[in-house]
């Protein structure tokens, strides 16, 4: 598995077409990673996207086929971009509640939860937040984000 940086708009695509409960709109200026296997399949996609420099804070959005994607070499290159290149403070990820592979996933690679989100994606429909921070990250993963994508 290795890293597909510069197909931004195709990465996106690929998050966007699967069971999101509700439509995806990234904002213009965001960034997307792909994970893709030795046959050139593409098998994973992380949009970082809502870039707020005043804030140091961006959006996580992700989609995997294979727990393959989640390696802890590509999770630390991906680090290095929003911690390293855009020097965030706050990666922020949400998922429905019902969606406990994702959660789990999340949690394994260093975030927090840290609510509920009420009737987020409609009526009933709820959704859990999660952070993680430059501190915390660089305690899970190191601080070396210079191989920022």
């Amino acid at each position: 598995m290795r890293l597909l940086v510069g197909h931004d708009a195709a990465v996106a695509a690929f998050v966007a077409d699967h069971d999101y409960p509700e439509a995806v709109e990234w904002i213009p200026g965001y960034r997307a990673f792909g994970v893709i296997r030795s046959d050139g399949a593409l098998v994973a996609g992380f949009v970082f996207d809502g870039w707020n420099p005043a804030a140091k804070r961006i959006e996580l959005s992700a989609r995997a086929l294979t727990p393959q994607a989640f390696s802890p070499r590509l999770i630390a290159a991906l680090g290095a971009y929003p911690f390293g290149k855009l020097a965030v403070h706050r990666v922020t990820a949400k998922t429905s509640v019902d969606n406990r592979r994702c959660r789990k996933i999340l949690k394994g690679i260093g975030f927090t939860e840290e609510g509920t989100m009420a009737s987020w994606y409609g009526p009933g429909k709820h959704a859990v937040m999660y952070r993680t921070t430059r501190p915390e990250w660089e305690r899970r993963w190191g601080n070396d984000l210079r191989q920022a994508a």
